[in-house]
């Protein structure tokens, strides 16, 4: 179960504020398998609002559908709704397993484009039959690992798409990163990143308070 981030030892404040920065490919080294290509966020949640946008775009459609887990955040969902995404909540079980009966059922009322599994707590959940609910109803297939420390077997080998949230398991004040698979899709990423609106808050406020 996860509580908080450790606070930050003297030493590792006083680093943060000398030393050059590492470029983003390189600070991703950790979570990245093979080829997959990163792109940083503040958190999850823009993200997510990230591929709800290039969804529109590359399906083009006006609302994207996002299925989600009936046990998550109202928070990380608003910049997805922002973006215009229509949200469908599925059930899980006591185990925090998508009951797939009931999926393939909503499926029948109407597709996913984009498909959320969540790692609980750090639990893996069983990405391949998440791999083949998406493979059936073509839609694009994001392993939320927010919990996660960095990926293992079972998390982060399915997904199209992959997040991490670092800032929640490390003493940093922000930060999640996207790892997308295919290289045509991270190029097109890279050219709806821009559009967000806001840039990533300022460390100093954080660094002040620890």
């Amino acid at each position: 179960m996860i509580t908080t981030a450790p606070l930050p030892s003297w030493r590792e404040l006083a680093t943060s504020f000398a030393g050059q920065r590492p470029n983003d490919d390189d600070l991703a080294g950790p979570w990245k398998r093979g080829t997959e290509q990163a792109f940083w966020f503040s958190r999850a949640a823009w993200a997510l609002k990230i591929l709800v946008l290039w969804c529109a775009k590359t399906k083009d459609i006006e609302n994207p559908v996002l299925w989600l887990p009936d046990y998550f955040c109202n928070q990380s969902t608003l910049p997805a709704r922002a973006a215009g995404a229509q949200l469908i909540f599925y059930p899980i079980g006591p185990d925090l397993e998508p009951d797939w009966t009931a999926c393939d059922a909503l499926a029948k009322m109407g597709k996913p484009d984009l498909f959320v599994l969540v790692h609980y707590f750090g639990k893996p959940a069983d990405g391949e039959k998440a791999r083949s609910f998406c493979d059936k109803v073509e839609a694009s297939l994001i392993e939320d690992a927010a919990h996660v420390l960095g990926p293992i077997d079972d998390i982060g080998r399915y997904g199209d798409f992959i997040f991490y949230s670092p800032y929640k398991t490390f003493p940093v004040p922000d930060g999640a990163v996207l790892l997308v698979r295919d290289t045509s899709v991270a190029t097109s990423i890279s050219q709806i990143t821009p559009s967000l609106p806001y840039n990533a808050p300022s460390p100093w406020a954080w660094r002040m308070k620890r």
